[in-house]
């Protein structure tokens, strides 16, 4: 929640990332921490992998 560059966007977003390794945030894409950049990289490459896979599903059902 929060609109584009506002400082509760801001804030929403370090509260996810306080409780999950990675937040997807509209119109922003993927966030992820992690103790080194390769951990956070895994994390962002997982849920873009997850998000195609639910993309696929939702087309696959409409067939």
């Amino acid at each position: 929640k929060g609109g584009i560059g506002t400082p509760q966007l801001a804030k929403n977003t370090a509260r996810a990332l306080a409780e999950h390794k990675g937040a997807i945030i509209y119109s922003h894409g993927t966030f992820a921490t992690g103790k080194i950049l390769e951990e956070a990289y895994v994390v962002t490459t997982q849920i873009e992998h997850s998000c195609a896979i639910k993309y696929r599903y939702d087309m696959a059902r409409k067939l």
